[in-house]
């Protein structure tokens, strides 16, 4: 395209052999500066759209959580605001009474700790905002999902454990439970009685056998 409007350039006008040595090349590093411009502004504006793209998609992602899970994090948020909320107000207004801001280390921890509380709160709306609530089904396929508990034997060592499958507000190591998005979690899904799970680890790969689905 850039070739095309330098021939029609070119056509356009009788140039003096004695400038026309000098005017080629101006004319081509035109042109490519020109393109170089354009292309870089096409990249910037494919790159921004990527990354609102991005970001918008992780903003609507569904959060799934069991019945339990979901009653949960809804009791830990009325918590929060019915009880932890007014208790840290009282605990800023005997603060405040101490005098000097600048010099009230307990005026300073408190509206820390607030910080931390209310951030915790917008933490809660938000996900809970997005949650579904998944239920296995009772006609289930045998297969490992979300709400499911996986007994399994590691190949190498020769131990058995079980996981029970959750979303990631519901994960607790003590209890078994893992996330359905740790690497575990992602590699258990969909399988059943017999098959092998094969995860990489830093340490090389985890090979787990699956001797049950139950939910």
């Amino acid at each position: 395209q850039n070739l095309g409007k330098l021939k029609n350039l070119v056509g356009e006008f009788v140039i003096p052999k004695s400038v026309s040595r000098f005017f080629f090349p101006f004319v081509i590093r035109s042109l490519f500066v020109s393109f170089v411009f354009q292309s870089r502004t096409l990249l910037t504006t494919a790159t921004a759209d990527s990354i609102i793209f991005s970001e918008v998609n992780e903003m609507s992602e569904i959060v799934w959580l069991s019945q339990e899970g979901y009653d949960k994090l809804t009791a830990e948020l009325d918590h929060l605001k019915t009880v932890k909320r007014p208790e840290m107000a009282r605990t800023l207004e005997r603060a405040r009474a101490h005098g000097d801001f600048r010099e009230n280390a307990e005026f300073d921890s408190a509206k820390h700790q607030q910080g931390l509380l209310e951030s915790r709160i917008a933490q809660l709306e938000e996900r809970l905002s997005r949650a579904r609530i998944h239920e296995p089904a009772a006609s289930n396929d045998g297969k490992a999902y979300l709400g499911c508990s996986v007994k399994l034997k590691d190949l190498a060592r020769g131990s058995q454990f079980e996981y029970k499958l959750v979303g990631a507000d519901e994960a607790d190591a003590k209890e078994g439970k893992i996330s359905i998005t740790s690497p575990v979690g992602r590699a258990l899904l969909g399988l059943k009685v017999g098959d092998v799970a094969e995860i990489k680890v830093p340490a090389g790969t985890l090979r787990y056998e699956v001797l049950n689905v139950t939910l």
